[in-house]
């Protein structure tokens, strides 16, 4: 996540859609009073400039690997926070008057992403068992960039279209259109992602991650 003061703007950073690289680009771009929140240890290594002014209160953290303390969820800023929590701490009137934008991704595309995200981690599960578990991690997507139910973004960049809807996001910003690095990439076999679903984990799918479906239109 970044809070730009100095830009005016605000990215939430939604799982498997390129937000690792889209913020290891806009780092560049923010000021010293900008908030940017950590992302992995291994990923700080990529980026220009490291996190800033994410934590928030008196409370005890842990120190990371890479010196970087780990943010409290309870109260600090952290990678994958949501609308509402960044809207909560800051206030109304700050955050409604940014331009919010963040990118949405097919959520059969997305989960089999994230899938092959945490096999990288250690995780065994076939695809069928993982899925069927329904993994919180993703099935929030809508929740993320929503306020009282209702997506509440200025701007919604497809996955599908990464480097032009990023482009167009800069424009608003009044940046430089950069290339995207391609950060986190080379995790996942080349196969097609509806050849992981039969129709049970289709439908399964399609369930959880309806209210997205519906939002941003995506079919399977």
């Amino acid at each position: 996540m970044i809070l730009s003061y100095t830009r005016q703007f605000l990215f939430i950073k939604t799982r498997k859609t390129a937000g690792t690289s889209i913020e290891a680009t806009l780092r560049r771009h923010c000021g010293p009073d900008d908030v940017v929140t950590p992302v992995s240890p291994a990923d700080e290594i990529a980026c220009s400039s490291g996190p800033q002014n994410y934590l928030r209160g008196d409370v005890k953290r842990s120190l990371r690997e890479d010196g970087f303390w780990e943010p409290e969820k309870s109260c600090d800023f952290y990678n994958h926070i949501p609308l509402g929590a960044v809207r909560a701490y800051v206030g109304a009137e700050i955050v409604d008057r940014m331009f919010k934008f963040a990118f949405v991704r097919n959520p059969w595309e997305r989960n089999v992403s994230i899938y092959h995200w945490q096999r990288n981690a250690g995780m065994r599960l076939p695809f069928r068992d993982w899925i069927m578990q329904s993994r919180p991690q993703g099935h929030d997507l809508f929740a993320m960039v929503s306020l009282h139910d209702t997506p509440a973004l200025d701007f919604v960049g497809r996955y599908e279209n990464l480097q032009a809807d990023f482009d167009a996001a800069c424009r608003r910003i009044g940046i430089g259109c950069t290339q995207l690095p391609k950060l986190k990439s080379g995790l996942r076999p080349m196969r097609h992602y509806r050849e992981y679903y039969d129709v049970q984990t289709r439908d399964h799918v399609a369930a959880l991650c309806a209210r997205e479906i519906e939002a941003f239109g995506y079919t399977f």
